[in-house]
């Protein structure tokens, strides 16, 4: 009878996530996809175009995770507000992430600035240094439009429709593809523009589907009526965003700390030559598929655990996070088969270079053996911040990936014959240590506070 009860409790969890998560899901591979089309596109150009492309996107992924750690924080707090019926908030929610995430872009851009000035300290191929800065530029002119759209994408995935985000994201990919083709190779009648028109394309299909976006947004009658969306009458209230702050700057610190660690070792790719880091930022590409479908089902789980934490129900919060991570181990064991069954084959979907391919395909062992690691911190680090439990995460996740994985995968890869093999087996270690302890503090956390409500 209890093995019904609990078997009926995981379907129903699973159905419900999976409601919210599948287009979460689809439009985190959006991201990926849109990555993947200008990695491949850019391949047709040549080797030291895609070095320059992979070693300008482990800067800016730097940057923009950091971004999207502060915009993460806001879906669950609108969950919050609505599982409490507290409506007007929602509203002041949005209007407070729009304003806080577009200032907080153009500090970024500014950092972002100085780290190309800076990039000779990274030691890159000589190839990369000459093209730098016609790529760099676009992807920092990128950050405004990201943050409005994120602002916008937690809006709608705290009041649970995360439909319509993903299908303006969707909308954005074969616009990039036909912008790709006219100005990376030149066509009717353009320039051959190479990297720089794999940037203008980008920001272009951006800006055109965001705009509809917003538009669609703001003459919603519902969600005018109901959340009052409009910036007519705004005025800052220092409390709001201190609330989105507060769970948001460690929010932001725990994306930088991973997705920073897996960024440096691209970094650190490129030291070793364009070959290790090309075969680097295609592993990473194809590893980060079956990511991305966890990420979605982690803000999934933080958002059903947020309105859970407002109807106090601590019991029901204990149940979807468990639940969650059952269907999460499930799915990474499957996506770690597929990546190594088919490692031979994945990379020639980018180039037919053999040194690369080979490359790659090794490093792909490696990543099915980190799948499930990567599952289980993706989902339990969205579940804590369900549960508003930021500051000793964030702990967690700065040992796992700079106390040990970036040290240790570089001691490797510069002082042994390991090379690009040991900055990847320092990240798998790295996800192993971050998954245990999150999934212990999360256990520790609710059982907490199933204790202080009794």
């Amino acid at each position: 009878m209890l093995l019904v009860s609990h078997w009926s409790h995981i379907k129903e969890d699973f159905f419900s996530i999976l409601k919210l998560a599948w287009p979460m899901i689809i439009a985190q591979v959006s991201y990926i996809l849109m990555g993947a089309v200008d990695n491949i596109m850019i391949a047709k150009v040549g080797v030291d175009e895609l070095a320059t492309a992979a070693f300008c996107n482990n800067l800016f992924a730097i940057v923009i995770v950091t971004q999207m750690g502060l915009a993460s924080a806001v879906s669950p707090l609108i969950a919050n507000a609505i599982g409490a019926k507290d409506l007007l908030r929602v509203g002041k929610l949005y209007r407070h992430a729009l304003v806080l995430l577009l200032l907080f872009s153009i500090v970024m851009m500014g950092i972002m600035f100085v780290m190309g000035l800076n990039m000779h300290h990274f030691g890159q191929a000589p190839a990369v240094n000459e093209s730098f800065w016609t790529y760099y530029p676009y992807l920092m002119l990128n950050l405004p439009f990201i943050a409005i759209h994120q602002a916008h994408k937690q809006f709608y995935d705290g009041i649970e429709n995360s439909r319509s985000p993903m299908l303006y994201l969707y909308l954005a990919i074969p616009l990039n593809v036909f912008l790709n083709w006219v100005f990376i190779y030149g066509n009717l009648g353009m320039p051959n523009m190479g990297l720089s028109g794999a940037g203008l394309a980008t920001i272009l299909s951006r800006v055109l589907t965001l705009g509809l976006f917003v538009y669609n947004t703001h003459t919603n009658s519902l969600y005018k009526e109901q959340y009052k969306l409009s910036f007519r009458k705004f005025k800052l209230e220092k409390n709001i965003w201190k609330l989105i702050l507060v769970l948001g700057i460690p929010s932001s610190f725990q994306y930088l700390f991973e997705v920073g660690a897996f960024a440096t070792a691209g970094i650190s790719a490129g030291q070793l030559g364009k070959i290790e880091i090309a075969s680097h930022q295609i592993a990473l590409n194809l590893a980060s598929f079956p990511f991305m479908a966890a990420l979605g089902w982690s803000f999934a789980s933080s958002i059903k655990i947020g309105a859970a934490l407002g109807e106090k129900d601590i019991l029901k919060c204990r149940r979807i996070g468990f639940n969650s991570l059952s269907i999460v181990v499930v799915y990474m064991m499957i996506t770690a088969s597929i990546l190594i069954l088919a490692r031979n084959y994945l990379p020639l979907i980018y180039l037919d270079d053999k040194q690369i391919v080979g490359l790659v395909a090794s490093l792909m062992v490696i990543t099915g053996a980190f799948q499930l690691a990567d599952g289980i911190q993706a989902v339990a680090i969205g579940m804590l911040r369900g549960l508003q439990d930021m500051k000793i995460p964030t702990v967690i996740t700065f040992f796992a990936y700079w106390a040990f994985a970036i040290p240790f995968g570089r001691y490797l890869a510069f002082n042994t014959e390991l090379k690009l093999f040991g900055i990847w087996y320092g990240l798998a270690g790295g996800l192993y240590i971050s998954a245990a302890f999150l999934l212990w503090r999360f256990h520790i956390v609710t059982k907490n506070k199933e204790a202080h409500l009794n």
